[in-house]
């Protein structure tokens, strides 16, 4: 669905319409993102809340509270936040400009892109490609 506005030309005694379509679809597309990654991210919160004071809800390796607390954040941060700023800007810049935007496809390409970004890192933020082993110093001072 698309709305359109009309304004009126200022300084004329007969002010002619001009008529500008917005892009809704866009702003729509990251509305109902930001509130599917907000219930993920939301969830996730919720099951890593009940894994701190009761340790038995860490059910394995992959589901423990260390390798959820950062898809936690990374969904709510990023992928809520990221998706609600973009839904914002979409909504507005072209109120603001008056004007539509460019290509509904860059639109679009922007849409799926961020969401395949944001799909992508949570794939690898639960494994272990982060984990960088670490070396100890050791003091050769005389004791």
């Amino acid at each position: 669905m698309e709305s359109t506005q009309t304004p009126s030309q200022p300084g004329s005694a007969n002010p002619s319409r001009l008529t500008v379509t917005f892009d809704d679809q866009i702003t729509r597309y990251f509305v109902i993102a930001t509130a599917i990654w907000g219930f993920v991210g939301m969830l996730v919160g919720a099951i890593i809340a009940l894994q701190l004071p009761y340790w038995q809800a860490n059910l394995g390796e992959y589901l423990s509270f260390g390798r959820l607390r950062p898809l936690h954040t990374n969904a709510v941060i990023f992928t809520f936040a990221g998706n609600a700023i973009f839904a914002a800007i979409y909504y507005s810049s072209q109120r603001l400009l008056k004007t539509r935007m460019f290509s509904d496809g860059m639109s679009r390409f922007h849409f799926w892109g961020w969401q395949a970004n944001r799909q992508g890192n949570w794939s690898l933020v639960g494994q272990d490609v982060f984990d960088v082993p670490t070396r100890t110093a050791r003091c050769s001072a005389p004791h």
